[in-house]
Order: structure tokens, then sequence, then C-alpha cells
């Protein structure tokens, strides 16, 4: 039984060393999956971000055409609107909005932040002529950072579309004339940046996110429009909105759907934008969860088969244990005489020949006792069988408690006993057999 539990065991920890191997495989292999995936995210992500640098570098040269354009007008306006004045940048800025599909809008303040002239893709626009813009962060930033030239403002939301969008200024600061002439500013739809990033087809639940700095969401690859405008409360992200420039990647919880997602931030340089592109680890993971599930079946069967070949070979350990057991009982009863448990005439002969051959090589004495009880069949007669069994037994035992343990005694009869005496002469037989008659 003890043996069986050995098989049982060993076959135990060998699953137990499989299934631990194969965990660590799994282990591995799942970080290789999300690294895979961090490091795919984050070269989108950085591309994403130069994509989103060039596209307003392209602005900026349009703007420092219309800076270049107005900036002889400008003077004209530091007290406010002038119809004559306005007319004319409305021109330049009419024929500047269809250059670029982004802009939906230009507006010019002065120094004081009074809107003085402005255009949008149907025309002039009149009701916000003479307005204060000065609290607007595209003219107060540049209006506070006297070194700085352009300008990119963080999300807006129109009241009545919900569209978010986000300003592109540049100051106007002409020669020979110190301090600031004024404020161009170019309104961006956010949503016109989505052909910069394609369709975010790298997973099928890949998403690219476009945030600004305080956090809100300008753009979400795909659409997310109760999102727009939203702060993206994600953790991780107050960390990049401090810095100026860099990356890192992290496993987050979404802010728009609860998913864990495998993100990657990008802060775009020298723009307060941070791109974030993810993908959710439910997807990433899919295919190695399908995998680890082949291995865990794999894993089962391995451990069913050892526990199977461990159970066959206690049973085969058992059947064999069995047939040794019955092979030694045969023997013995081959060899011991039944009633008394000594050995039996076959037996005698067996080990008198071999201590004969035994004294014979190695010059030693040998000494042979014969025993025979007188009149036994008297007791047989008188007190029954059962009563001459067990004075025969009890002249077994009498007898080996008397002699050596080399010594040998056998049935070989009836009432018939003998005893071998190894290494005994015939002096020392003799004393033997009268203790022996002494105390029978």
């Amino acid at each position: 039984m003890g043996r069986r539990n050995y098989f049982m065991l060993l076959a135990l920890l060998a699953g137990l060393l499989i299934g631990g191997l194969e965990a660590y495989l799994a282990a591995s292999s799942r970080r290789t999956v999300v690294e895979t995936a961090k490091q795919r995210n984050a070269n989108i992500a950085m591309i994403s971000a130069q994509r989103l640098s060039g596209a307003l570098r392209e602005i900026d040269y349009i703007m420092r055409d219309v800076h270049d354009d107005v900036c002889g007008v400008m003077p004209s306006l530091r007290n406010g609107p002038r119809t004559q004045a306005a007319r004319r940048i409305n021109h330049i800025l009419e024929r500047k909005i269809k250059t670029h599909p982004w802009i939906f809008g230009f507006g010019i303040m002065n120094a004081k932040g009074i809107f003085v002239a402005g255009v949008d893709r149907e025309g002039p626009v009149k009701g916000s002529v003479g307005a204060d813009r000065s609290y607007r962060e595209y003219f107060s930033h540049l209006a506070s950072h006297p070194r700085e030239e352009s300008h990119c403002s963080g999300a807006f939301q129109e009241l009545h579309t919900k569209d978010v969008w986000f300003a592109y200024s540049r100051a106007v600061r002409a020669e020979g004339r110190p301090g600031l002439q004024g404020v161009i500013y170019a309104g961006l739809y956010a949503k016109e940046m989505a052909a910069l990033f394609g369709d975010a087809g790298f997973a099928n639940s890949g998403a690219v996110a476009v945030v600004d700095a305080a956090g809100k969401l300008l753009l979400h690859i795909p659409p997310l429009r109760e999102a727009d405008g939203r702060r993206a409360e994600y953790p991780e992200l107050e960390t990049m909105l401090q810095k100026r420039s860099g990356s890192f990647q992290a496993i987050t919880t979404s802010p728009w759907d609860g998913q864990q997602r495998i993100s990657a931030f990008h802060k775009a340089e020298g723009l307060p934008y941070t791109i974030v592109v993810s993908s959710a680890v439910r997807e990433e993971l899919g295919q190695w969860r399908q995998q680890l599930r082949y291995q865990i079946a794999g894993v089962v069967l391995i451990i069913g088969l050892l526990l199977g070949a461990a159970w066959l070979a206690g049973r085969l350990l058992k059947a064999k244990l069995q047939l040794e057991a019955q092979a030694l009982e045969l023997e013995r009863q081959a060899k011991t005489d039944v009633l008394t448990g000594i050995s039996n005439r076959r037996h005698f002969f067996e080990m008198a020949e071999r201590e004969l051959m035994r004294s014979r090589r190695s010059g030693k004495p040998l000494a042979l006792l014969m025993i025979d009880i007188d009149h036994f069949k008297m007791v047989n007669d008188k007190y029954g069988h059962l009563a001459g069994d067990e004075v025969l037994k009890s002249l077994c035992i009498t007898s080996q408690g008397m002699i050596r343990n080399i010594d040998i005694v056998a049935r070989i009869g009836g009432e018939e006993f003998a005893i071998i005496l190894p290494e005994t002469n015939p002096g020392q037989a003799r004393v033997v057999a009268e203790r022996l008659k002494d105390k029978l």
C-alpha cells in the first residue's frame, strides 16, 4: 500500500512540476504579449504626435502669412474696430480660410483684446465685433508671455453643436513698434484631426485620444460624442500633464468604458497636447487566453495520464508482491511440517546434505541427533490424537529452546525427530543429547 502511495505521490509531484512550468511559461508569454502591445501603442502614439506637430506647423505657416498681411493695418485698430480696416482684414482672412480644412474661422483682436475683425466659412463675423476677448486663453496667454510668438489653446465646446474646437493664435508684433499689437487666432475643429490618425484599426478595440493641458478630451477615435470636451480622468495622465515632453506606458482603466486598457501616453513636443493610444487588455490577451486553455487542458491530460500510470503501476506492484508472497508461502509450506512448524523430512535431507558438504570443505565437525518418542501410540490411544499433537508440539518447542540458532530441528517421521548440529564434535553432541533427554 505504501509503495502504491509513493507512485501516486510521484505522479502528483511530476504533475505539479509540469503545471508549475506551464504556469511560468504562460506568465512569461503574457508579459511578452502585454509588452509587445505597449511598445506598438507607444510607437503609434509617437507617430501620431509627430503627425499632429506637422499639421500644426502647416497652420503656423498660414498664420505667419496672415500676420505679415495684417501687421500694417493693426496700428489703426488699437483703439477699437474700424470699418474700413476691418473690411480690408476680412478680405485677407476670407482668402486664407480656404487654405486648410481644419480652419473654420479667423479672429483678430487688438492689443486690448477687443475683437476687431473676423470671418468664418460663411463670411465676415459681425456679431462679435467690439466684444472683449482679453479673457480668452488664445489672447491672455500671449499677452502674459511676451517672449512667445504662438500658442495652442485647450479645448472649447460650442454651445449649440457641442463640437469641440481649439485655437491656434499668433501674436502680432511689428518691428519698430514695441509691445503686443494684437493677436490673430484660427479656430480649428478637433474632429478634423481624425484624418491624421486613421481609424485606429491596429486592434478591434484600439483607440486614439488627444487631450489638452488640462486633461480635456479634444478628439477620440472611434468617436465618443458624450466624452468630447470632458476631462479624461486617467490617474496616469496627471503625471504626463506635468511634463513638457516624454512618454510612458501603463495598464489603465478607461474613464469612458471602464475597461482595462494597455495605454501609451506621448506628450507632443512643444505642444500642450498628449496623445493617448490604447487597446483593450481583454482583446490583446484573447489569443493568449485561448492558448492558455489549451495548455491547461494539456496539463490536466498529462496529470491524468500520470495518475493513471501510477495507479496501474501500483496495481502491478501489488500483484507482484502477492505472487512473491504466495511463492514464499508455498516454499515455506514445502519445507515446513504442518503440525509442528519445524523443518519437514524433505527440507531436513536438503539441509543435511548442505551441512555435510560444508563440513567436508571446512574440516569442522558435524553431529546428528535422532529423537524418537517411546510408546507414543499409547498416548494417542489413551488421550486421543489431539493430545498426541500437543505432545509433538511441546517437544519441538522444548528442543528449539535448548539448541543454538545455527542448529536445525526437523520432523522426519510420525514421532521421529532429528537435530543437525554444525561445528559440534561427538563429546559436545553427547552433552546436548543428555540435556535434551533430561528436559524431555
